[in-house]
């Protein structure tokens, strides 16, 4: 799993980093250390994901239910699509990429 794989899972399942430190018994210090890719201190050393990590992330992606979005993350993931639509011009996007599902992909992808 890489930093931006772990930034996205939180994001897909909803999830503060404080609520996905608890869920993982980290600290949200810990947690941000993995989505940065390095720790914080000086000189910076690399703090690499774990695997028990990534196993229980990939553990959460198929057996919790991610909690509803807020019109807030709505309206981020909306000014995000409309990034990726300029990137394709002249594609609409289709129906299945309206949900949450479509926008991140299948549970699987990123890790």
């Amino acid at each position: 799993m890489t930093p931006q794989g772990l930034k996205d899972f939180r994001a897909r399942m909803g999830w503060s980093r404080a609520e996905l430190a608890q869920q993982l018994g980290l600290s949200p210090s810990r947690l941000a250390d993995y989505e940065f890719g390095a720790t914080r201190t000086n000189p910076p050393r690399p703090a690499p994901i774990p695997k028990v990590v990534e196993l229980a992330c990939r553990w959460f992606a198929e057996h919790v239910q991610p909690r509803p979005l807020t019109r807030e993350e709505k309206i981020a993931l909306w000014r995000y699509d409309s990034q990726w639509v300029s990137l394709h011009p002249g594609q609409p996007l289709a129906d299945e990429m309206m949900t949450r599902e479509g926008i991140y992909g299948d549970s699987e992808r990123g890790f």
